[in-house]
């Protein structure tokens, strides 16, 4: 597990930094049309998973907590076949639209949709076996790929031509696909062989569809507060808060390991003493994340003061990450893992419709970019005291929640001081201080596993 976090960690840290690069020079280089198209067919594509109908959600949740071998005699072959066959069934019918309605984009949605769904098919199976190598291969190939053709259109070529942008990510996408079929059938050889099966079709859409529309849900969910700012509010005020999300969204990048791995791990171990473990190394690593808030309100000051109205909102943000962390890497993994997919999906409508309550109350009263950030915590908050309810077994209990209280409250206390290098010291010295009083055999045990992989490391 300690060895797949690392992958997945490092495999993001080069997904944000490639793709921070490729979004500064495509707004820079193209022009407002030929970028507009780009981005038209990038959020297409977004949609992408919703037209495997759940297959791939299901095959997740069947090969969860196995590994290579298992799932092809558990027939592997069979569905990558059957799903790979849908597809591009799924992409003809969408050329053939785009071509009667002579529509550009949707032509190139049909190629978009093949190997969207086929990359996340293959990037969901590695991470439901543990193989955490490749899911890191597939992900850096696909940010390094998109940026050395981006790189030769706009500096070699020198083109404005957004067809060749779109068919540069399409490329990258196919290569992606030959690569990783390489990687996965040279570890496990003839794992592909297969066929078609209407069965296996209708068997793991049945199991995956209540958690594709939970995962939809989900984007609605993480989306709702900008759409407010968006649509009631300036664009000024919608710049200011989209800026603050990407922020965010940069340090989702240091939690996603823990919660990919987590799901694999929680499929095969359901001891009560690790899972107690788990949870307290998640409200650590949640609190630890907050101290990214100290350098960023360095840099947004000293560099892009335009943005600097953003930070109080960062700041409540940050701590829904750290919330985040806590809901999605134990409870919606544990969900997941125990097959409770109606329960997590009962879960995420009432949360989203909270959330749109929530944030409709907060702006009528007090019209604020603040006060869309405060509901959108206090939907995560009520979320997580529900985990707490639901899965007794696996709450925090009094000294975890007083940890949570301590470590969270004084952070927007210290995050109100002008001076960043003292409040990141002061809040450094009160998660030390949390953590030995309430999570004294945790911390020893974390120091000793860090030790452990340094030294295996070494060797």
């Amino acid at each position: 597990m300690k060895k797949g976090i690392v992958q997945i960690f490092f495999s993001n840290i080069i997904f944000m930094l490639f793709g921070v690069i490729n979004n500064f020079i495509l707004p820079k280089y193209l022009s407002i049309n030929s970028y507009a198209m780009v981005k038209t067919y990038l959020l297409y594509m977004s949609y992408a998973g919703f037209l495997g109908f759940g297959f791939m959600e299901g095959m997740f949740l069947v090969f969860g907590g196995k590994n290579m071998k298992e799932t092809k005699n558990l027939g592997f072959g069979n569905k990558f076949k059957t799903f790979l066959y849908m597809q591009i069934f799924l992409a003809i019918i969408i050329a053939l639209v785009g071509i009667f309605i002579k529509n550009s984009i949707i032509i190139f949605c049909s190629l978009g949709l093949l190997q969207t769904n086929i990359v996340n098919y293959i990037k969901n199976y590695a991470t439901a076996v543990g193989e955490y190598k490749i899911y890191s291969i597939v992900n850096s190939f696909e940010k390094i790929g998109v940026l050395l053709f981006n790189i030769i259109l706009v500096f070699l070529v020198k083109t404005d031509d957004f067809v060749l942008y779109i068919l540069a990510v399409i490329a990258v996408g196919i290569l992606e696909i030959l690569y990783s079929v390489f990687i996965i059938n040279n570890k496990e050889k003839g794992i592909f062989k297969g066929k078609f099966s209407l069965d296996e079709a209708k068997l793991n859409i049945s199991m995956g569809i209540v958690l594709l529309i939970s995962n939809g849900i989900s984007t609605l969910f993480t989306g709702i507060d900008q759409w407010f700012v968006k649509l009631f509010m300036t664009s000024f005020d919608f710049a200011v808060y989209s800026f603050a999300v990407s922020l965010e969204r940069i340090v989702g990048l240091f939690i996603t390991p823990i919660i990919l791995v987590l799901y694999n791990y929680l499929c095969r171990n359901k001891n009560s003493d690790e899972l107690k473990f788990l949870r307290e190394v998640l409200l650590i690593w949640g609190a630890v994340i907050l101290v990214a808030i100290f350098p960023v309100k360095f840099f947004v000051k000293m560099w892009i003061a335009q943005y600097e109205v953003s930070l109080n909102i960062i700041a409540i943000l940050f701590i829904g990450q750290a919330i985040n962390c806590i809901i999605n890497g134990i409870y919606t993994n544990l969900y997941k893992a125990e097959k409770k997919q109606k329960i997590l999906l009962i879960q995420m409508v009432v949360m989203t419709l909270l959330s749109i309550i929530l944030n409709a109350v907060f702006y009528y009263i007090f019209k604020s970019l603040l006060s869309i950030a405060v509901a959108t915590l206090v939907t995560k908050i009520i979320w997580l005291i529900w985990c707490e309810v639901d899965c007794k077994e696996q709450s925090y209990g009094i000294y975890g929640n007083i940890s949570i209280i301590i470590m969270y409250g004084s952070f927007l206390i210290v995050d109100a001081m002008n001076n960043s290098v003292i409040s990141c010291v002061i809040y450094c010295i009160i998660i030390f201080v949390t953590v030995l009083i309430f999570m004294r055999s945790t911390f020893k045990r974390c120091i000793c596993e860090i030790k452990n992989l340094l030294i295996y490391r070494r060797l």
